[in-house]
């Protein structure tokens, strides 16, 4: 499966989780939502908030290109995300 273009913005926790093998992105873009209220409500499994784009920790083949995540949190400026993507730590799935 390859997606170019792909623009997912302004959802409540993941953008986009990729379950499938052998998929790439090429070029995508996302923004956190405005809205979070504080940070407690916004606590994903792995810390502060959530991964715009996951790759499932069953995939072992999968490419991103290009692809970017910026946050701008007007309802609370204290509220923090550790991380834009979160993929499995093996060889043959990168993000580039």
């Amino acid at each position: 499966m390859l997606a170019t273009g792909l623009f997912v913005e302004h959802y409540q926790r993941y953008e986009v989780i990729w379950n499938g093998e052998r998929g790439r992105t090429v070029f995508f873009q996302n923004e956190k939502p405005y809205d979070v209220p504080d940070q407690a409500s916004w606590i994903g499994p792995r810390g502060n908030g959530y991964a715009a784009y996951k790759v499932a920790d069953e995939v072992t083949d999968h490419e991103l290109w290009g692809g970017g995540v910026y946050s701008f949190f007007n309802a609370n400026p204290s509220v923090r995300v550790d991380r834009g993507f979160e993929v499995p730590i093996r060889s043959g799935c990168t993000a580039c």
